[in-house]
């Protein structure tokens, strides 16, 4: 498994992870407006977890960095790159169109915009929880799925493998990405992440399951609600996962269900930019309660 996870590794750790489009044209509108603001920029490129991703690599890359403590949101990275910084930064930056088969670009929209919606979980719930930092829950689960992120745009015949035999087999998905793979996902995410010199709190969410740890926690928990949502909201899993929230936030079932779904909205709101159905427009499918497993 070893052998096979350090292979993978070395394939995609020079990929660049492509931009959205719109995201892309949004960064060179606003980067010639001489009044705009870092926080106005940083609200477009996390957005976009290929601009996120690169924007983190690019900061923790550069050599004559002396910092006392490590970049961990997207507002810090562009205030150390600096306007100079971020022109040259900007010219580096790939499309998704320009990266992608047609065929597979809608799915990584997606998958991006799974991505997007985790993240605005985990910044709710920090908020909430009176975090000092909640920025740093929401790039940590923004870039949580990395590794998947790689695999669907360097190695999509493996993935429509691995999405096969899951479907054919139920198997769940840790199986199946190990007998496809040789090993999960998320580890390459760890690995990856370790070697781009990610945020500490990106390394340990995936690298432990820590329950005592509330950041970390709602890190895994965002993640694992938005995959879960995509399949629907009224599913017997759902129900359980709201459970698991409602703990971890301290409050009702109802009331964790209002702040969940309200949260799905707001991100649809800030999601235009991928172009495909939000997860919150499954709110609105009739509720067909089933059996708890």
């Amino acid at each position: 498994m070893q052998a096979s996870l350090e292979k993978w590794v070395d394939k995609l750790q020079y990929v660049k992870l492509p931009a959205l489009p719109g995201t892309t044209r949004a960064l060179v509108r606003l980067r010639t407006n001489k009044d705009i603001s870092m926080n106005e920029l940083a609200v477009v490129i996390e957005k976009d977890p290929g601009l996120t991703l690169n924007l983190l690599r690019t900061i923790n890359g550069l050599k004559h960095r002396h910092l006392a403590s490590e970049v961990t949101t997207v507002e810090h990275a562009l205030m150390m790159l600096g306007l100079k910084g971020l022109t040259s930064f900007s010219a580096s930056v790939t499309s998704l169109k320009e990266n992608t088969e047609p065929a597979w670009e809608r799915l990584i929209m997606r998958l991006f915009n799974r991505a997007h919606h985790a993240a605005f979980q985990a910044y709710t719930w920090g908020k909430l929880h009176n975090d000092f930092e909640p920025r740093e829950l929401y790039v940590a689960a923004l870039l949580h799925d990395i590794g998947e992120f790689l695999l669907w745009i360097k190695a999509p015949s493996e993935m429509i493998k691995l999405t096969k035999l899951r479907r054919e087999k139920k198997l769940s998905d840790e199986a199946a990405q190990h007998e496809i793979f040789g090993f999960g996902l998320e580890a390459l995410s760890l690995e990856l992440a370790k070697v781009w010199g990610l945020p500490s709190l990106i390394i340990e969410s995936l690298e432990t399951h820590d329950t005592h740890n509330a950041r970390i926690l709602s890190i895994r928990i965002a993640v694992h609600l938005a995959r879960t949502a995509e399949k629907g909201w009224y599913s017997a899993n759902m129900t359980q996962v709201l459970k698991v929230v409602a703990e971890y936030l301290g409050r009702d079932f109802g009331t964790t269900c209002a702040i969940v779904h309200s949260t799905a909205v707001d991100a649809a709101r800030e999601a235009n930019a991928y172009h495909v159905s939000p997860t919150a427009a499954l709110l609105l499918l009739p509720s067909r309660p089933e059996a708890a497993p």
